[in-house]
């Protein structure tokens, strides 16, 4: 039994390989003519002649074909890997004297884990080619004369953290993406990265063409805008504005909910700042230079809910929603007052329930607000909350 599936695997692999190869061919010439006719558009500049058919591309790509791949098309051929939990699982049904039910059932199993690492194999392979067309022909606009830059997009839902903080970073063509796990990317996918920043990525590579005249700007103003490693400086602000732009179209309600999930999003990030570990299961196993870039991530990720939040504010102040500072400090003093005689009565009834729990009550309700002050860099202070509520209302 053994023997025949591995022969209907191997034969399956042998049938799949040259499909998979057509595939990405194609993928690579659709890639190339994309950012060869947005040059064209942009610049004027024709790159087209030198965009190969899929044919053509198929004949590169082989040539090319770094060993990771070939490694990954190999296993789909031979699938060893497949065939040694097969041959385990067999083993173990016949120990246990296990009916044809569950020996189905285990033969399932591996082949279900087996489809997974086909998927994946196929995913990182048409990523990285359809990146190193969009790269190859950047370098060709390049060498033509048109000043280009490339910018990564990350999907951001179940990414890497190295590339979540890579997501609109734009560079010059001839320079790489440099992560916060120390790692150099000339595009999504780049065969020299290490595997963890390559294997089953979904980020993408996006040709930037620069008008003519920003040629003779670049070398200065890269001067201001360029962060460490030659990175340049996302406009997070313009990037915020965009998404913000149908604020004043919003409902009420849906502002101030938003402000309330700005709210819980600064808090969870604060949280992941003072206690790492307690988020990243790994985390005493990183490296210090990517804890670092893990925390300067964590930090602008404030910044930005906090820009974002503070714009929702000014928007319900102009609808004359927001009460004025004034008004809120008065408010809170109320409050404090309150809470002075919920104390000051729980010492005279210690013995009473009603009182411990007004005394509880009056404590949450501070605590709340101080926590809201300091989420939004407010001087405690000038809101008579500069003290230590636990040991005020406990000690």
């Amino acid at each position: 039994m053994v023997k025949n599936i591995e022969k209907a695997i191997q034969q399956a692999g042998v049938e799949v390989e040259p499909i998979m190869l057509e595939t990405v061919a194609n993928v690579y010439h659709v890639n190339r003519l994309y950012t060869a006719e947005l040059v064209d558009q942009q610049a004027g500049v024709n790159l087209s002649y030198s965009v190969p058919a899929t044919a053509q591309a198929e004949i590169i790509l082989t040539d090319r074909q770094p060993p990771m791949s070939k490694i990954a098309y190999q296993n789909l051929r031979e699938a060893p890997a497949m065939m040694r939990r097969l041959q385990n699982e067999m083993t173990q049904a016949v120990m246990l004297g296990e009916d044809q039910k569950k020996l189905i059932h285990r033969i399932r199993n591996v082949m279900g884990n087996s489809a997974y690492c086909a998927k994946r194999i196929a995913q990182t392979e048409r990523n990285r080619v359809q990146s190193q067309a969009r790269s190859d022909t950047i370098r060709e606009a390049a060498e033509a004369g048109v000043v280009m830059h490339k910018r990564w997009s990350t999907r951001m839902v179940n990414s890497r953290d190295s590339h979540v903080t890579l997501n609109g970073v734009e560079i010059p063509e001839e320079e790489k993406f440099h992560t916060i796990w120390g790692n150099s990317l000339a595009y999504p996918g780049d065969p020299d990265a290490p595997a963890r920043e390559v294997i089953n990525c979904h980020c993408v590579l996006v040709p930037v063409v620069l008008p003519p005249e920003e040629k003779r700007k670049e070398s200065t103003e890269n001067l201001e805008n360029t962060g460490k490693h030659g990175i340049m400086k996302l406009d997070l602000q313009q990037f915020s504005n965009s998404k913000d732009k149908d604020l004043q179209q919003q409902k009420t309600a849906s502002i101030r909910k938003s402000i309330q999930t700005f709210d819980k999003r600064i808090a969870e990030h604060q949280e992941k700042i003072r206690h790492p570990e307690n988020t990243v299961s790994n985390w005493t196993d990183k490296e210090p230079q990517e804890q670092e870039g893990l925390k300067r991530h964590w930090k602008k990720e404030i910044e930005n809910f906090k820009e974002s939040r503070l714009r929702r504010i000014e928007e319900l102040k102009k609808r004359g929603i927001i009460m004025n500072e004034e008004t809120i400090k008065y408010i809170i003093a109320r409050v404090i007052d309150n809470a002075n005689d919920a104390l000051e009565e729980e010492r005279k009834n210690k013995d009473d329930a009603f009182y411990k729990g007004k005394k509880l009550a009056y404590y949450e309700i501070l605590d709340t607000i101080k926590n809201d002050l300091d989420i939004n860099d407010q001087d405690l202070k000038e809101f008579g909350l500069d003290v230590d509520l636990e040991k005020v209302f406990y000690s």
